[in-house]
């Protein structure tokens, strides 16, 4: 996958995450949940301007998916597209793409 495709992928996260914030379901979901999210967008955030800039994200490490898969409900679909994002960048970070 080119840089291109994981920014896409990043994008459909981050618009997914806005479009939820704006439900009835993050309106009732428990301070810690809202808390996680606006993490996860933040980081998602980092990810899309690292590939932006080509800068090497020094301090990025994945952790999205344990969040997720520890804390969040498993029929979410909103955190498989986050999980697939953070997978897809840190590939191709690994494969020095940059």
């Amino acid at each position: 996958m080119n840089g291109s495709m994981v920014k896409v992928k990043i994008d459909k996260a981050i618009r997914a995450i806005d479009e939820f914030t704006q439900s009835s379901s993050f309106e009732e979901a428990d301070r810690e949940f809202k808390n996680q999210l606006m993490t996860i967008r933040a980081t998602l955030e980092k990810m899309q301007s690292s590939l932006e800039s080509e800068a090497h994200p020094y301090r990025l490490r994945p952790f999205l998916g344990r969040m997720i898969t520890d804390s969040w409900p498993l029929d979410l679909e909103l955190g498989e597209m986050i999980i697939d994002a953070e997978r897809e960048y840190f590939k191709f970070i690994r494969r020095g793409n940059r």
